[in-house]
Parts: structure tokens; sequence; C-alpha cells
């Protein structure tokens, strides 16, 4: 998760709720960038996808 904050702990466990409902068959990691390595960071941007992009209204 990209941002200038964390979203509030109550926000990120209804973002968990959501995406384990979902029957997908992959796995789903919720990181944020502005908390990981730099080298980490540029892997993730590099490598990842972002699935959903909204700006700052998380529900």
């Amino acid at each position: 998760i990209a941002g200038s904050t964390r979203p509030p702990l109550r926000t990120l466990r209804k973002l968990k709720e959501k995406i384990e409902v979902i029957s997908w068959p992959l796995f789903v990691d919720l990181i944020f960038l502005e908390e990981i390595d730099e080298e980490f960071k540029k892997l993730v941007i590099k490598t990842g996808r972002i699935v959903y992009e909204k700006k700052q209204k998380y529900f």
C-alpha cells in the first residue's frame, strides 16, 4: 500500500476480511512502501502489480 500515512487498524482489518472472502487462487501481501527497505521497495515497484488504486478514501 502506497500512501503518505498508514490506514487505521480498523480499515486494515476490513480490507483483510474483504480479501479473504475472494476466491482467487492467489496469495496477497499487504505492505506499506514507506515502511520497507529501499531496495525491497524498488523490487516491489518493479515487479508488483497494482490491483486497485483509489485516492485517499479507504472504504
